[in-house]
Parts: structure tokens; sequence; C-alpha cells
């Protein structure tokens, strides 16, 4: 059913469908409705709307989360469906360009805008025709360029999206330097690097609005952080963000990729250990898969018409390192891969099957990457056709005082101590994240594969790394952060809740239950 809000002017469908109520988790939820505001003074009237009645207000993008939290548990959802696209285009004074876009534009539409160096306005261009002609002389790219190309430009600032690239150029964070956000008030802000909401000795001053006595190190904020951190992997728990600027920048000259096969996981943990120092300037990504994550993908390449035209790894194939390399330069590229090759041989790797891409072809190796937890997922579906309320259990951490075969290496000796098989993969970068996922078939082996991440994170948080970095906590991960997180964290995360959302309205049940949530 469709309808128009009495003077509100919001569309609104009461009939929701399954897919409106679940994300790629498998984890699905209820509402009472879904609302697609096409502008930013809807979805301001819209968090009025819902303010004012003690609605729970619950944002999505594409639903390609893997954590839940996108999901509604009750109250009413807000799609960015029809706040898509780009507004405006600036040339910065250091040559780089400001893109502005609305949350519901892809990451799939800025890399085809991108690549073919024009946008589709909405109106007459906007800006400074002197950014135009910049885009249009030469390629362009948002570095951190994730591998989820069908996620929303808002998705990937809510959940602080990395991908493979983030060995070099970090999460999106880095990338965006403007957010508009409509708090809890209903009232729209605008926050932009260096307009003067810095953090200062821990107190966070928000434009025309409160100050914030944070913990910047229990939030994971980097020493320069300012006011649009907050909200940049909050997981929609603080507003509701209709606007982001991101920074881009000259797509390099040369781009590779390899894909180098090993015969056991020792020699590509041996490979590993030693990459990162051979070519630090050209290495862009450094992503491992084992035997168990080339196998789920060999099942899904049945399935998927888009994965056929990748090549099978080669028979015998006991891991998988992928590698990006951007230079300057084609003979800068080719030397840093020599490098990489010449260890990668050392360590047993077999270069007769190991592939070499360049250019476009490159995607060929992320969509190989990303069909790990899409092969999952799948395994997954086959498994809650015998029980529904079988979720995937896994989680992922930092380990910064393992190197990559000692992680390994623990990760085996404890899943054979407990008799258990689990998907081991990663962006190996300081000590990770690594990921690790179980598909549990009964409690017993779910009670076992729990046991067993709850160790490794409370391991992760006495190294000094990171939990749930790459995806976030949303719901799918709560019970596990309130059981391995430090009480610092969780409080910090509770403290900036309590001041910019203390009605619990936006995404409850985010990271934390009871108050705000299921």
């Amino acid at each position: 059913m469709f309808k128009m809000v009495a003077g509100g002017g919001w569309a609104m469908f009461k009939d929701l469908t399954v897919s409106d109520l679940r994300d790629e988790s498998r984890l699905a939820g209820w509402a009472e409705v879904l609302a697609r505001p096409a502008s930013e003074t809807e979805a301001a009237e819209l968090v009025r709307h819902c303010a004012g009645r003690g609605l729970g207000l619950t944002a999505q993008g594409a639903r390609t989360g893997l954590v839940g939290a996108a999901v509604p548990f009750g109250g009413w959802v807000v799609s960015s469906g029809a706040l898509a696209g780009p507004t405006g285009l600036g040339l910065r004074p250091d040559g780089n360009l400001e893109l502005t876009v609305r949350p519901g534009y892809s990451l799939a539409e800025l890399r085809r805008d991108l690549n073919r160096r024009r946008f589709d306005w909405a109106g007459p261009p906007p800006g400074d025709p002197r950014a135009r002609g910049a885009l249009a002389e030469r390629p362009w790219f948002w570095p951190p360029d994730p591998s989820q190309e069908t996620a929303t430009l808002g998705g990937l600032a809510s959940t602080k999206a990395g991908g493979p690239g983030a060995l070099k150029f970090g999460s999106v964070a880095r990338h965006i330097a403007g957010l508009r956000v409509i708090l809890a008030d209903g009232r729209p802000r605008e926050f932009r690097r260096g307009a003067g909401s810095s953090l200062a000795r821990g107190r966070l001053k928000m434009p025309a609005g409160p100050s914030l006595d944070l913990n910047q190190a229990a939030l994971g904020l980097d020493p320069g952080a300012e006011a649009l951190d907050i909200f940049i992997g909050g997981q929609g728990m603080f507003g509701l963000i209709t606007e982001l600027t991101l920074l881009l920048r000259p797509r390099p000259a040369a781009t590779w990729g390899l894909a180098l096969f090993f015969g056991d996981e020792s020699g590509a943990a041996a490979f590993l250990d030693q990459a990162r120092g051979l070519a630090p300037d050209a290495l862009t990504a450094l992503d491992y898969l084992d035997e168990a994550a080339l196998a789920a993908v060999a099942e899904l390449k049945n399935l998927a018409a888009k994965l056929r035209e990748i090549p099978d790894p080669p028979a015998g194939a006991r891991a998988m390192v992928q590698v990006e390399l951007q230079a300057g330069t084609e003979a800068e590229v080719e030397e840093a891969a020599g490098l990489l090759m010449a260890a990668a041989e050392a360590a047993g790797g077999d270069l007769d099957q190991s592939w070499a891409l360049a250019g476009d072809e490159m995607e060929k190796l992320r969509l190989f990457r990303h069909a790990v937890p899409e092969a999952l997922n799948g395994r997954l579906d086959q498994l809650r056709l015998k029980d529904p309320e079988v979720l995937k259990t896994g989680g992922d951490m930092t380990w910064p005082g393992f190197t990559p075969a000692e992680a390994l290496a623990r990760f085996r000796a404890d899943l054979a101590a407990a008799g258990l098989a689990a998907v081991v993969f990663g962006h190996v970068g300081a000590g990770g994240p690594w990921h690790v996922n179980f598909l549990p078939e009964d409690e017993y082996q779910r009670t076992r594969a729990r046991g067993l991440l709850w160790n490794w994170l409370l391991l992760a948080r006495a190294q000094g790394g990171r939990l749930f970095q790459e995806h976030g906590v949303g719901k799918t991960k709560r019970d596990l952060f309130q059981a391995c997180e430090a009480p610092a964290v969780k409080s910090a995360w509770r403290a900036v809740k309590a001041i910019l959302d203390p009605g619990g309205l936006f995404n409850p049940g985010n990271m934390f239950a009871g108050e705000d949530g299921p």
C-alpha cells in the first residue's frame, strides 16, 4: 500500500516486504512503516514526527551490512532510496576535488560516474567550472573504495567501512570532508573538517549544539578527530545523514593486482610476514583467504553468473594472497610486483598458476574477495531451511601483537582443540582485521564457537587491538560487544548516545539493548 502522510509529503509504505526487514546478516525484524523522504526538509519532518510520538527510526541504505544495524525491531524505517545522486563538485586549494552526494548514492554509481568523468546533475551543473574541467582532464578515484559496490555512501559512512585499500588509505573517515546530519531535535547540522569542531583534551564542541566530554581513545578516534567523526562509524545511532562531501584524488597511472596461490598455509603465512616491507610505497591491499574460503567461492561460482568469468584457483591450492599495487608509472609497479612475486615463490607459492591483472581487470580480484561472505551467506540460507533461528557466528579483530604467521597458527591450534572448522580471511594490515566465520549446525557447536570468539576478542583487547572494526557491532554482535569490549569503550559510546539521542530515537537496538531497543 502507498500513501502520502497528511501534511508531510514523504512516501510511506505500510506493507513492507521481507527484504525491507533484513540485511545480509540474515537477521530479520519488523516495523510499522517504511518512509522514503525525497529531500532533507522531508527527512527532518519525518524525524520530528517520530520523535514527537516516541517511535524508533531505523535508517536503511542498500541493506548490505553484515551485523543487522539496518534491521528494525519496531517503529519506522527511513530509507535513503529517494535521497540519491551527486549535488555538488568543488576544487580544493591543493588541486584535489570535493564531490557532494546524498546518502542513497551507491559506490557502484560513484565508480561509474568517475570512470566516465561525468555526473548526472538534477539541474544545471553546480559549482566551480574549474572543478568540472579538472574532472574531465584526468581520471579520479575515491581512495578507500570498499569492495561492496552496491552499498550506499551513507551506509559506508555509518559503518566506517574500510575494505582492501584500507592498508594504505585508511577507512572512509579520512576521505569524507563534510556531513549534513539531522539530529534528534529534527534540525539539520553541517559538519566540516577544519571548521572549529576538533577534539581538544577530550572535549568536543558541536556546532550549534552541545559540548561533548569524550573518551577519545575508547571511541577509537584518531588524534585529530572532529565532530563528523562521531557519526562516521556511529552505525546510525546519533543522527540521520542527508549529505556527504567526499575527497577525490587523481587515480594513479599504474594499478596491478596479483593473486598468489600456496600449497599450504604456512607458506602463505611466511610470505605475509614479509610482504608489507617489500614494496611499502606501492602496496595498497594485502588480503588473505584460507582453503575453506576458496572452497566457499568455488561453490558460489556454480550459482552466480558474475563469478564464472573468474578463473578457478589451481588444484591443490590451500591458501590465496591477493595483492593490489598502485604507482605513478608502469615501471614502478612492475618492480614492486617483481619483488613480491619473488618472495612468494621463495615461500612456496606457485607463480605458474598465479594471476596478474591490471587496470579494470583488477575488479575480478575484488569480486573474488567479496564472494567469500556471499558464499557463506548462501551456506547459511541452506542451514536455515532446517533451523530458521541459525545465524552466522563470527567476528573480526586486530591482533597487533602477532605476525600473520603467529595469528594463523593461533587460530588453527584453537580450532583443532575445540574440534571446530571455520573460514579465516581478512585484510592483513597491522595485525588484521582478521575475520573468522563459523556456520554451526547445532547448539553445541554454537556454544563452542562463541567461546572461541570470546577468547580471541579478549586477546585482541589485551594486545591493544580493535574489536568489530570492519563491520561494526549492530545487533548481531551486540552480545559479544557487551561480553568482550572494555568497560571504558562501552561507557564512552553510551555517553555519546545519551547526549546526542537521549530518547533513543535513531537505530534503536544497535550496540546496546534495553533502554532503546530489543
